[in-house]
């Protein structure tokens, strides 16, 4: 069966991607083809991964789409690859499919994008650092870092990742980037996220207050447009949940370094 998967794939749509605008649609829903990959399983992985690096962009993005359910730790490579993908759709799929992936197979995976960070391509920086912001990769802090103490057009890129992946915001000033790194690098996410609640910036406090639902499954009726007062006792509610039940829970006795204690 697999060389006639391989020969058709995608096979035939019932629903192409164009017609369902910024929905992401399961594999199923877009076809009996993909929808039997997908139920292969682990017997698939090469086919789909073969199909992740096809020249057509739709090849690619229903390749995406199948191993966003598949799952598989094989497929974490060339997913990575894929966010470099010309095709924004496939872009999306492939960030949405690794965000799934415990932190374990994922980190391998990364260095990747890592790596990116340095190579002096401005786009690949550019896609690098947003998945890498997208994917909570905290690891990546130090190659941002350095990538924002060189200047010019990446700097910017790293500094935006930066502000996404830290809730802090020190524009430009690479020493203050360094700096605030070297105190807070022990501390788990969470808490920078529940700093984040405060932050001047109406984006920052969103994206804290989202991130913070999203990898806690908890919510204190925090809104990041609430009247300041309001916003604060909301905040308190969270920081008050995280000295009494959250630290244990995120922050295991013994765990202190942030790289491995973030929820993805």
């Amino acid at each position: 069966m697999l060389p006639w998967l391989r020969r058709h794939f995608p096979g035939k749509l019932l629903v192409e991607r164009g017609q369902v605008g910024a929905r992401q649609l399961r594999a199923a829903q877009h076809g009996h083809t993909l929808d039997l990959i997908v139920r292969i399983g682990a017997p698939a992985a090469e086919l789909v991964a073969e199909k992740l690096r096809e020249p057509r962009a739709e090849v690619r993005y229903y390749a995406a789409l199948c191993a966003s359910e598949m799952r598989l730790d094989s497929l974490v490579a060339p997913l990575v690859e894929r966010v470099f993908d010309p095709d924004r759709g496939t872009r999306a799929v492939a960030i949405e499919a690794l965000s799934a992936y415990p932190t374990g197979p994922l980190d391998a995976g990364l260095g990747l994008a890592r790596r990116a960070l340095h190579e002096g391509d401005v786009r690949r920086v550019d896609a690098a650092a947003a998945a890498l912001a997208e994917l909570a990769d905290v690891r990546a802090i130090p190659d941002l870092l350095d990538v924002h103490a060189g200047g010019g057009e990446a700097a910017a890129i790293a500094s935006r990742a930066l502000v996404r992946l830290t809730k802090q915001d020190f524009g430009q000033n690479s020493r203050k980037w360094r700096h605030w790194w070297e105190k807070n690098r022990q501390r788990n996410r969470i808490e920078w996220l529940l700093e984040g609640l405060a932050h001047k910036d109406a984006e920052v406090r969103r994206t804290s207050a989202e991130e913070l639902r999203k990898a806690t499954g908890e919510y204190f009726g925090y809104h990041h447009d609430l009247p300041r007062r309001e916003r604060e006792q909301a905040r308190q509610r969270w920081v008050d949940w995280w000295n009494q039940t959250g630290r244990t829970r995120f922050q295991p006795s013994g765990e202190s370094d942030t790289s491995s204690a973030q929820p993805h």
